[in-house]
């Protein structure tokens, strides 16, 4: 029987296009390969594990054991079969670094990890997990910048965009704090965080939103005359309500097509900033209250800060055109080079016949209890999203707060 591999991913707009280009890769060297998204196809998942000879599965995170027991259904019929840990988010802020950590006996070396670069991989070490399961490849999300074929003409159509104006972008990452849960505070908890900071933080990107709408809200409509300006929201979190009817609210598009049209890209801690640099976009934080030290994502202090949306001028554009030369990006995501993919299917077909020996998967007993939770929330949200019911009866919520996400 040919070997199969699952490909599990999180967000559409993030993720789906880069595992797209893995899963061609995979076939290439003659893998049947499986997609589904991690949150509601676990049932499809779990079904085709036990129709095919899995060798290997790719998750998008694995913080802690109980996402590695949540994994181990996968294996039960496949025990040979080897889990990787692409580690979707790689980049963090002092309060975020062990956030981002696998934490469990499991999730650190009973699973292979990629690093995009040497910045991740260090303190993977740091957390100890160990060297030989870590591979430095680059971030495969970043293929897509070879790869795009969306033009500017395209979303101007698309999106009634002024293809005239200058672009503005802003990747904003701050609308977990819209749908902020109890189960994200007790993760939070476990990881050693006071209540204390956990307010603090949330009332600072909280606060710094609603200044930034106020602000963005406030501008006169000469503003627009040479301008669009663009606000995107973060993958499966809600986006702020602008009164300014000038404000452009779109969450559809990968992020790479809208940095490559975008002119100029404007964050809060995204990391997107990084992108938008690696395409030779020019990138300026806006911060319209300090960031605290310990919530700034590292390296954006490399980029331009302006205070207030009043400051962007010609002159201010043209001092962050001339932070691109710098590549401030390097550090965190190494070489960008549309291969990473092709790198990545290498070492999964690498540790599918050469490495039993350095990464034994752990088979545990299956955990009835998460396992039929989680079906049983696929059922419910299947029924629902089919029924046009999920929006109005709002049930299950963690659903509703992913509904862009849902692939059905």
């Amino acid at each position: 029987m040919k070997k199969s591999i699952i490909l599990f991913y999180q967000h559409k707009t993030r993720e789906l296009n880069a595992i797209s280009y893995l899963k061609k890769e995979l076939i290439n060297l003659g893998y049947n390969v499986g997609v589904f998204n991690i949150d509601f196809e676990q049932i499809k998942a779990f079904r085709f594990s036990k129709k095919n000879d899995i060798c290997c599965i790719v998750t998008p995170w694995l913080y802690n054991d109980i996402h590695y027991e949540m994994l181990n259904k996968f294996i039960i019929y496949n025990k040979n079969a080897f889990i990787l840990n692409l580690h979707q988010e790689q980049i963090y802020s002092d309060f975020s670094e062990n956030i981002l950590m696998p934490c469990g006996i499991y999730s650190k070396n009973n699973v292979f990890h990629l690093a995009w670069g040497d910045f991740f991989k260090k303190t993977l070490i740091k957390y100890g997990v160990d060297e030989n399961l870590i591979y430095v490849i680059g971030n495969p999300r970043n293929d897509e910048i070879f790869n795009i074929k969306t033009s500017k003409n395209d979303f101007s159509k698309k999106y009634d965009l002024n293809i005239e104006k200058k672009w503005i972008l802003f990747a904003d990452n701050r609308g977990w704090t819209q749908n902020f849960s109890d189960i994200r505070r007790n993760e939070w908890l476990s990881r050693g965080h006071s209540n204390d900071e956990i307010d603090d933080y949330l009332y600072q990107d909280k606060k710094s939103l609603e200044i930034s709408v106020n602000e963005l809200d406030s501008l006169g409509d000469s503003f627009f005359l040479d301008k669009e300006v663009v606000f995107r929201n973060h993958p499966g979190t809600p986006a702020p309500i602008f009164k300014n009817k000038n404000i452009k609210v779109i969450s559809q598009g990968s992020i790479y097509e809208w940095l490559k049209v975008s002119d100029l890209i404007i964050i809060w801690s995204s990391t997107s900033i990084f992108e938008g640099d690696a395409l030779g976009k020019p990138g300026i934080v806006f911060e319209p209250i300090p960031n605290g030290v310990q919530y700034k994502t590292k390296g954006i202090d490399n980029y331009l800060t302006i205070k207030s949306i009043y400051e962007l001028d010609n002159k201010c554009i043209n001092n962050a055109i001339d932070k691109i030369k710098e590549k401030n990006y390097y550090d965190f995501y190494g070489n960008i080079d549309g291969k990473v993919n092709k790198k990545l299917a290498k070492v999964i077909d690498n540790i599918t016949h050469e490495s039993k020996g350095k990464c034994v998967t752990k088979i545990l007993p299956l955990n009835k209890k998460i396992t039929y939770k989680h079906f049983l929330f696929e059922v419910v949200t299947f029924f629902m999203f089919k029924l046009k019911l999920l929006k109005r009866v709002k049930i299950p919520k963690s659903a509703l707060n992913f509904y862009d996400e849902i692939p059905y």
